[in-house]
């Protein structure tokens, strides 16, 4: 090689080097002033480099589940309770004990539970699956199911972070299997704060994946990707590279405009506190209840009202008008769901059960707290486990 050719090469190296060192100090800058900037990703734990039982998955109809059999084991950082040796495991689709795609046939002497809720009602906070509500009210109903004669189970189709339009969803898609004789659904705190965080009816992300879903649309480029749209529509169109930019660039005002645009079609934005919490949390919360009686005709429902911090509430949208709001939501639940289809409704209200004991945590119980939940409930629904005794006794 000659002197010019090594000359020539060590230009031609220098400069891509250059170029390179160029391109990463642009992005290094680049992410370092993202770093208070919306969230890109959605769902908990989405930015670990790693899976965890909370990366979030989504499902037709019921939105966002828990990952599908994953096995925790040790800490959890997230979690206010003292365990530092969490056993937690989830069943295909993110259910806590539960294989929803393989329910075993129902026995003659069997009384089947379902359990639907939030991330209270799974059992978030307990130390391990043994420790969650389903499994001790199992516990606690085991005396009262031998004396009428059968065994009793209570299948776990709470699922964290969802409302209880999700609750009606999972049920209809998967509970009918389960053949259940009763339903409890152990909520109140993510149907008055999903809409209140969303300004909305929507569940949980639902703002994020509204904005996605308008994100892939060519007409919501703007600077620089509709120039590069317009002049090379075939590459930016026809390949992710146009999807890709546009989520760099547009995806976090797309969210936020994506959410006016809804929220002013639907009527939400017109709406004051009081307005709101009537037509949309009480509404919906109750339509959601009405919805699961109809589709399980004959069965009983138990209503428990979850426990929540006052600190909480008092940090509300709602409670600047209504201090008391959580606690007119079920009295106006109560109302407006006795008697609906049946009288085969009862109402336990774990939030006043709790309320100023040590075990009350708030959302996620320990064990101590899920225990008294579960004792709460056993109490409520014994009488009803006495029905239809004939060949069981």
């Amino acid at each position: 090689m000659t002197r010019k050719n090594i000359v020539a090469l060590a230009r031609w190296s220098f400069a891509i080097a250059l170029y390179l060192g160029a391109a990463w100090l642009g992005i290094f800058v680049a992410d370092q002033l993202r770093k208070d900037d919306l969230p890109f990703a959605v769902g908990l734990d989405a930015d670990n480099r790693e899976r965890t039982i909370r990366t979030l998955d989504l499902y037709p109809w019921t939105g966002w589940h828990m990952q599908s059999s994953f096995h925790h084991k040790g800490d959890m950082a997230f979690e206010e309770q003292p365990y530092h040796d969490y056993d937690l495991s989830t069943g295909r689709l993110g259910f806590f004990d539960v294989d929803v795609l393989n329910v075993a046939p129902k026995a003659p002497c069997e009384r089947r539970i379902i359990l639907t809720g939030g991330s209270g009602a799974q059992g978030w906070g307990a130390r391990s699956n043994a420790d969650t509500i389903a499994r001790r009210l199992e516990a606690h109903l085991a005396a009262a199911g031998e004396a009428a004669g059968v065994t009793i189970k209570v299948f776990n189709l709470a699922m964290g972070s969802s409302i209880s339009y999700q609750n009606f969803l999972a049920p209809n898609r998967f509970g009918h299997l389960i053949e259940p004789d009763l339903i409890v659904s152990y909520s109140g705190r993510n149907d008055y704060r999903m809409p209140e965080d969303n300004k909305n009816d929507g569940y949980y992300f639902f703002n994020e994946v509204l904005g996605l879903s308008q994100v892939v649309r060519r007409s919501e480029g703007t600077g620089y990707v509709r120039w590069l749209s317009d002049m090379f529509p075939n590459l930016m169109e026809r390949t992710a590279l146009g999807q890709s930019l546009r989520m760099l660039h547009d995806y976090n005002r797309v969210t936020i405009d994506a959410r006016e645009e809804y929220n002013k079609r639907m009527g939400f934005d017109a709406l004051s506190a009081e307005e709101f919490r009537r037509l949309v949390v009480i509404g919906n919360h109750m339509n959601a209840l009405r919805s699961i009686k109809r589709d399980f005709q004959g069965i009983p429902i138990a209503l428990v009202w979850q426990a929540v911090l006052p600190d909480e509430l008092s940090r509300s949208w709602f409670a600047r008008g209504t201090p008391d709001f959580y606690e007119r939501n079920f009295a106006e639940l109560k109302t407006g769901l006795a008697g609906y289809a049946n009288d085969d409704w009862l109402f336990l209200d774990a939030h006043q059960y709790l309320k100023d004991r040590p075990e009350n945590t708030g959302t996620h119980l320990g064990n101590a707290g899920q225990d008294l939940v579960a004792r709460l409930i056993a109490e409520g629904i014994t009488p009803w486990l006495a029905r239809k005794r004939s060949g069981c006794s």
